[in-house]
C-alpha cells in the first residue's frame, strides 16, 4: 500500500484522539436526545388534553356566532367590537437543553378579560349574545395555554430533528469514514514496519557476506 504523503504514529495517535472525542459527543448527543423525548412526551399529554378543550370550545364559539349572526344581526357583532382594544403581548425568552423557545403573556393581565373594555352592556343583549360573551371569556386563558405549549413543543421537536440528524452525521459518516483511515494508516505503518525490518535483514545478511567481514580479523579475547 501507499499513500500520497507518509504517514506517522504522531497522526494515527491524533486520529484517534480524534474518533474518541467525536464517540464521546455522540454519547452525550444521545443523552440529550433522551432527555427531549421524555419532555416532549410529557408536553405531548398535556397538549392533547388543552387541544381537546379548545376545539371543544371552539366549537361553541362557531355555534353561538352563527346564532347571534342568525337572530341579532351583523349590527350587533360590530357593537360588541366597540371599545375592545388588541391585546399587548410580552415574549419571554427559555431555553431547555440548548433549545431556546418563546412563551407570549398578556401585557396588563390586571385589567382581566380581553372583552373587560367592551363598551356595549351585555346584560341589554340577547341570551345568545351573552352565551358568546361568556364562551370568549372562558377560552381566553385556554388559548394562552395552548399557543404557550404548542410553541414550546414546535421548538423540542425541531431541536430532537437536528440532534437526531448530528448523530446520524457522526455515527453513520464521520465515525465509519475515520475508521477507515485510521485502518489504512495501521496498514501503512505495519507494512513500512515490516519493509524496513526485511531491509535491515538484508543488510546484515549482506554484511555477514562480504569478502572485507570475512577477511577481517576478529579482535582476541580479554585476558588472552
Amino acid at each position: 500500500m501507499t499513500y500520497e504523503h507518509p504517514v506517522s504514529r504522531s497522526e494515527l495517535i491524533e486520529l484517534t484522539q480524534s474518533i474518541d472525542t467525536i464517540r464521546f459527543g455522540c454519547s452525550l448527543l444521545e443523552r440529550k436526545k433522551e432527555a427531549l423525548i421524555r419532555a416532549i412526551e410529557a408536553d405531548r399529554a398535556v397538549f392533547s388534553k388543552i387541544r381537546g378543550e379548545v376545539e371543544e370550545l371552539l366549537s361553541f364559539i362557531s355555534y353561538a356566532y352563527a346564532l347571534v349572526q342568525l337572530f341579532e344581526g351583523e349590527s350587533v357583532m360590530a357593537l360588541l367590537s366597540w371599545g375592545v382594544e388588541p391585546r399587548k403581548v410580552r415574549i419571554q425568552h427559555h431555553s431547555l437543553m440548548g433549545c431556546r423557545y418563546c412563551q407570549f403573556a398578556p401585557v396588563g393581565g390586571e385589567r382581566g378579560s380581553v372583552l373587560a373594555g367592551m363598551l356595549m352592556d351585555p346584560a341589554l343583549a340577547s341570551l345568545h349574545v351573552d352565551e358568546l360573551l361568556e364562551t370568549l371569556a372562558r377560552i381566553e386563558p385556554v388559548l394562552w395555554k395552548y399557543v404557550n405549549l404548542k410553541s414550546k413543543l414546535d421548538a423540542l421537536e425541531r431541536e430532537f430533528e437536528k440532534t437526531r440528524r448530528k448523530v446520524n452525521n457522526l455515527e453513520q459518516d464521520m465515525l465509519p469514514s475515520m475508521e477507515s483511515q485510521r485502518a489504512r494508516i495501521n496498514l501503512a505503518l505495519s507494512e513500512r514496519e515490516r519493509q524496513e525490518a526485511f531491509a535491515v535483514k538484508r543488510l546484515i545478511k549482506k554484511r555477514r557476506r562480504s569478502p572485507f567481514a570475512a577477511a577481517c580479523p576478529k579482535e582476541p579475547a580479554d585476558g588472552i
